[in-house]
């Protein structure tokens, strides 16, 4: 159910998050 994902995906821990969004800045400065 997409309403599972939705709410898992707000449930991440910050921590998570910021590794994510990390890990998509060091893509971008690649590219």
């Amino acid at each position: 159910p997409r309403h599972r994902e939705v709410s898992l995906r707000v449930s991440l821990p910050v921590g998570q998050r910021l590794d994510l969004y990390i890990q998509n800045g060091e893509v971008l400065a690649r590219c």
